[in-house]
């Protein structure tokens, strides 16, 4: 394959090879890294993110077939990702301890809500019945998975369970995975007949009081060809959020009550929250299992995620059939036109504003010692800094002004101050602001899938270097910051597809505006902002009273465009402390692919409060 990282989804990887020569295991040792203070086994836990933020490929990663072939060749090419399953206790010198039992939710479960059909307590028995069914077929499926066979041989599987629930009728126990896989799939037959007919009433089917599955299918239960399968199955629901509702509480609520030591995976985006729950994160839905959030799993501008996404774009690079090796040596890391005509355009301009504000005699000593410098990049990043400096002492009202020294020119130009300013001539001068490895990690926003695609659209153009430059293929620094550019206006054209994509659309156009007036307003800050906080300025009446402010009516809609941004990974959320008696603030950062559409730094840390009637303002139009 000329281009590996067109290869995207987990579930679109067919070969279980191809798969885990692309898994980077940089997630598992943070997940290992979690599990010493809360268990990952005998507990339930949920897995969310964003779409693409690699949840899918996770619960992957521990199917029987994939992890036979890392025990396989545990001591060769799979040596590192074998010995962080060792160490998370799922591989060990004789195999597999334990492996997952994958399941995939699906939407039909919704029929089951139709309450001109079913009465509540009708809905709730035909859910846990149909997904107890689903999931004895499903750990018999993984079971034969782990053998290499199939359906011919459920007669191998031996079932003595320890516990058997009173919704257990008409099978004789012990039994063969045979008769449990044809009491099972009974179940499920009668429960889809039922929903596919005309008239469903004219079923009497019992359904189930529990979800009594997990319990049920313990792994020490089961045997094949006379001989343990495995000390512990990892029960694993995939795109929970397809789930509705109450189904999903009604999972959540069993799961808590029961507390029987199985092991339970859930994954679901995180669309499937309610508004409460991703505005306000508090700590009561980590109370009662163990709740994990996969971008925050990698800590942003870490050396860990750096290695974690050199690891992808490498292992994806080796795989093309075009011989390249290592994804980052290919991208320009610096922009070679120091002395070029866009920084002359730059420094010609910047000294005509300067030397044309009042307040330019005042800067004459540093203007001086700006001349001196051989580069004109960084004349002109230090010009941009006077003038950052002008227009906040324009601000102030001085009696008096005296001319700046060389000891305030060597006090002010720090370099948080030249690199602020750097990003800012680049964007006010159209020079390449978006290239190189370290950019592109930053512009993933902690989302695999979004790395993927620009870093896809990057390795096209390298090939296409070969045949256009063979003698250069490096992808220079304005053809890096253009394929980008191109990505980050494609992603907003797509907005409109989302779910109240339309109000998505306006209120982000809102806030662009909203951000470059207040970073590119040198009066203001000397930070980039990219982010924004609710500032709760109405008042609430007796009817109000300790109401939130996305519960109240007249800011419904922006409530859901705002839940809309958080679970497709347009807003990053924060919470972060500020300001009188340790306030917490919900912060709300662009994800870092709107930065590049808006033409601003990429930085982190500036953001503003900004008022909810502002806001709604203009939401619809």
């Amino acid at each position: 394959m000329r281009n590996p990282f067109k290869m995207r989804a987990s579930e679109k990887i067919e070969s279980d090879v191809n798969f885990i020569n692309l898994y980077s295991p940089e997630i598992l040792n943070k997940i290992l890294e979690n599990s010493l203070e809360i268990p990952l086994w005998s507990n339930t836990s949920i897995f969310v993110s964003s779409p693409g933020g690699g949840k899918t490929s996770l619960l992957r990663l521990l199917s029987p077939t994939i992890l036979q072939h890392i025990y396989n060749r545990k001591d060769t090419e799979y040596k590192e990702i074998y010995n962080i399953l060792n160490n998370l206790d799922v591989l060990n010198e004789s195999g597999c301890k334990r492996f997952g039992v994958y399941y995939l939710c699906s939407r039909g479960f919704s029929l089951l809500e139709d309450s001109d059909v079913f009465n509540p307590s009708q809905s709730k028995r035909y859910f846990f019945a149909l997904l107890n069914a689903r999931l004895i077929l499903t750990t018999l499926q993984s079971i034969l998975l782990s053998y290499d066979t199939d359906y011919t041989d459920l007669d191998k599987i031996s079932f003595t369970p320890n516990y058997i629930p009173k919704d257990i009728y008409q099978l004789d126990i012990p039994c063969s995975g045979k008769e449990l896989f044809e009491w099972a799939e009974k179940i499920e037959s009668e429960i889809c007949e039922m929903l596919d007919s005309f008239d469903p009433q004219d079923y009497k089917i019992n359904g189930h009081d529990t979800i009594f599955a997990f319990k049920f299918l313990d792994a020490n239960s089961f045997t094949y060809n006379g001989e343990k399968i495995c000390e512990d199955f990892i029960f694993q629901l995939d795109d929970f959020h397809k789930l509705t509702v109450k189904q999903r509480e009604y999972f959540k609520n069993e799961i808590i009550e029961s507390r029987n030591n199985a092991t339970v995976w859930v994954a679901e985006r995180l669309e499937g929250f309610t508004i409460d729950e991703l505005l306000y994160d508090t700590n009561i839905k980590r109370r009662d299992y163990n709740y994990i959030q996969i971008e925050n799993l990698v800590e942003t501008r870490s050396s860990a995620q750096k290695k974690f996404y050199t690891a992808i774009a490498d292992k994806r690079a080796r795989l093309s059939t075009e011989q390249i090796d290592s994804f980052k040596e290919y991208l320009e890391e610096e922009y070679i036109f120091e002395n070029g005509d866009n920084f002359e355009k730059a420094y010609n301009s910047l000294l005509e504003i300067i030397c044309s504000n009042e307040l330019y005699n005042s800067y004459s000593v540093w203007v001086d010692i700006i001349n001196k410098f051989e580069s004109i990049k960084t004349k002109s990043v230090y010009l941009r800094a006077i003038k950052l400096h002008i227009e906040r002492e324009e601000k102030k009202r001085y009696l008096f002004r005296l001319d700046k020294t060389k000891e305030e020119f060597d006090n002010f130009m720090k370099p948080e101050i030249l690199k602020i300013c750097d990003s800012f001539l680049r964007a006010e001068y159209n020079i390449p602001l978006y290239f190189n490895f370290d950019t592109l990690v930053q512009l993933a926003s902690n989302n695999v899938e979004q790395f993927i695609g620009m870093a896809g659209d990057l390795f096209d153009n390298i090939l296409l270097n070969k045949i256009k430059k063979p003698s250069n293929l490096k992808l220079s620094c304005q053809d890096q910051h253009t394929i980008i550019l191109k990505y980050a206006n494609q992603k907003y054209n797509d907005i409109l597809n989302l779910p109240n994509g339309r109000y998505v659309k306006n209120l982000l156009d809102k806030l662009i505006q909203f951000a470059k007036e207040n970073t590119f307003d040198d009066g203001s800050s000397y930070r980039t902002v990219t982010g924004f906080a609710v500032l709760e300025e109405h008042k609430k009446d007796l009817f109000e009273n300790n109401t939130s402010w996305y519960n109240l009516d007249r800011y419904k809609i922006l409530a859901e465009t705002i839940k809309t941004c958080i679970a497709y990974n347009v807003f990053e959320s924060r919470v972060i402390t500020q300001g009188e008696k340790n306030q917490k603030w919900s912060v709300f950062y662009f994800n870092r692919w709107i930065c590049v559409f808006a033409n601003i730094p990429l930085n982190y840390g500036g953001w503003r409060k900004i008022s909810l009637n502002e806001l709604n303002k203009n939401l619809i139009k």
